[in-house]
């Protein structure tokens, strides 16, 4: 009986892959909480909801690279 295993290339590859996407979504919504607090209860700024997503787009686009 054989049992084929994937290779380990592979499985590193698809690793690496949810690693990076985790932390793009993850700079992403702490961007967004971050600007959202600041634009909100602590006042420091005024942000539009449309606003603190382009901040937090920006940001996230930032860490991918």
């Amino acid at each position: 009986m054989t049992v084929n295993l994937p290779n380990l290339t592979d499985i590193e590859r698809t690793g690496l892959e949810y690693a990076i996407a985790e932390r793009v979504v993850a700079t992403f919504v702490v961007t967004a909480c971050g600007v959202g607090v600041a634009a909100g209860p602590a006042d420091v700024f005024h942000a539009s909801f449309w606003e603190t997503m382009a901040a937090a787009g920006l940001a996230a686009a930032g860490s991918l690279i």
